[in-house]
């Protein structure tokens, strides 16, 4: 009779689900298990046994969901706490989404709701660092010029941010190189320009910088601008930091960022935790006592407030070659690639009050943001966005020394979208970036447990020629394994203390 019961309830079962495998994954922490539903966003905790039969509906093993798992009784009660999560939560029902969505109105976004312009005010740049994209070994981005903007560009750009956000409260102006700094003539122009300029938006500025041209006085005039954002390169200690970023005689530029960096700790005064970010490369060798070094170096700053952000990245594939033939230049030939990763360090470190002081820990908060802010739906819903791809011309637009368009300062040599003379390229934006972009994922995220939770966008996987599908496999197998392990991870976490990430409530998702 059992068995009768269960065939019965196995049928019951399959005929709910629906052909091919449901889009989720199951995951374990060490004392619960769960899955994560993506069609729904749901995330449910599961006893073993139902645990297993969700493990087999997903890798679609539906001829063994009749071999029982524990005793009948047991498998029978399995059974129908997976049927009824499936009925009332409406969770693996579906294979594959019908499509990879365009916002309908992307038109007038790129219109009216431009957000952020990118100056690239110089190719150069004072340092060559070990594992720089621009480096001559990174063959898919431009390497190190000479050429440098106009003030005729740059205020033509700026101009054209003004009659593009006219729909945006906000504008956002970043200025990027090669090195900003050594064009401050024009960044200073610029800032003058876009103020006076400005009537009713607020304005935000920002750039990324070595340090190294950082003096006294220009920190004092970018604090005296509202909204001013300056995200610092620094890599921990001497030891660290000198191994990788030196200037282009070769020697080491610890002394010298850092000298900048408090220049502009001591100008910004009580405003450095909100205006100030710094960013760090974490590069092999790596070594967990290489993070606490770093770690111990940041807090042993008496005069840097702890509160200021502190982000951290690999190097890029694409930059490996460059990095290998630096080390190799220093010495230095056994490179371990896996070893001391930077998610198992902040996993063993992170913790309520370490947060705002660990290094790593905005690399597990984006992710855990993700989670946490992610879409849930009740009902069935049928289609995803094009993971982490922003409207390229709408969210960034990066203007080249010459006044040509790309979607991002990231995204290297891919098909240039527009330029001062002509605007955007519609039908390149169309082709390569949304509709084009769309048609050559299809196949693969449509069927993939992370396709609301992605975060692969055109930076990972575009070269000269458009979407590099090699390209955007290699990454995509190193989100999937990343994500999985921050999933595990936040409910580990959670687990200890469910209000652990309350204060994840009031970030905001850009």
């Amino acid at each position: 009779m059992k068995e009768e019961l269960i065939g019965n309830k196995i049928d019951l079962l399959m005929s709910l689900l629906p052909e091919g495998k449901p889009i989720g994954i199951t995951f374990a922490t060490t004392n619960k298990k769960y899955y994560y539903d993506t069609t729904t966003g749901k995330i449910l905790e599961c006893g073993d046994i139902e645990y297993q039969i969700i493990g087999k509906i997903l890798a679609n093993d539906r001829k063994n969901l009749g071999n029982v798992i524990g005793n009948q009784e047991e498998y029978c009660v399995a059974l129908d706490n997976v049927i009824a999560a499936i009925q009332k939560e409406n969770v693996l029902r579906l294979s594959q989404f019908t499509r990879l969505d365009i916002q309908d109105d992307y038109k007038d976004m790129l219109n009216t709701r431009m957000n952020q312009l990118v100056i690239e005010l110089t190719e150069r740049c004072n340092l060559r660092c070990g594992y720089c994209i621009y480096s001559e070994d990174c063959s898919k981005s431009r390497n190190f010029g000479e050429r440098d903007t106009t003030e005729d560009v740059a205020f033509r750009a700026i101009d054209y941010a003004y009659e593009h956000s006219t729909a945006s409260d906000d504008l956002y102006i970043t200025f990027y190189g090669g090195e900003p700094l050594i064009r401050y003539d024009i960044m200073k122009k610029c800032l003058k320009y876009a103020t006076e300029k400005n009537k009713n938006k607020k304005l935000y500025f920002s750039f990324t910088t070595n340090a190294v041209l950082m003096t006294e006085e220009i920190a004092k005039e970018l604090a005296q601008y509202d909204n001013f954002g300056v995200l610092v390169s620094i890599d921990g200690p001497r030891e660290v930091h000198d191994l990788y970023r030196v200037d282009v005689s070769g020697k080491g530029t610890f002394d010298r960022a850092l000298r900048g960096l408090r220049h502009l700790v001591e100008a910004f005064g009580e405003r450095a935790e909100e205006s100030i970010i710094l960013s760090m490369v974490y590069g092999p060798p790596y070594s967990y006592e290489k993070l606490e070094k770093i770690q111990n170096f940041f807090e042993g700053l008496d005069w840097l407030p702890s509160g200021i952000r502190k982000q951290i990245t690999y190097p890029t594939p694409e930059s490996m070659p460059s990095i290998y033939r630096h080390l190799n230049s220093v010495g230095i030939s056994a490179v371990s690639e896996s070893d001391a990763s930077l998610l198992t360090w902040t996993r063993n470190n992170y913790n309520k009050e370490s947060r705002a002081g660990l290094f790593t820990s905005d690399l597990l908060e984006q992710k855990f943001l993700k989670i946490n802010k992610r879409l849930v739906f009740d009902g069935i819903m049928d289609y995803i966005c094009l993971n982490g791809c922003c409207m390229p011309g709408q969210r960034r637009l990066y203007v080249t020394v010459d006044g040509k368009f790309r979607a991002c300062e990231r995204v290297g040599n891919s098909p240039f979208i527009g330029d001062l003379e002509n605007g955007l390229y519609m039908d390149t934006i169309e082709k390569e970036y949304l509709f084009g972009y769309a048609e050559k994922s299809y196949e693969k995220c449509s069927k993939c447990w992370l396709g609301r939770l992605c975060d692969v966008c055109y930076a990972h996987c575009f070269d000269d020629d458009g979407l590099n599908i090699e390209k955007k496999n290699k990454e995509c197998y190193e989100r999937l394994q990343s994500f999985k392990n921050a999933l595990i991870m936040y409910f580990e976490f959670l687990e200890i203390d469910p209000h652990m990430f309350d204060f994840l409530t009031d970030y905001i998702m850009i």
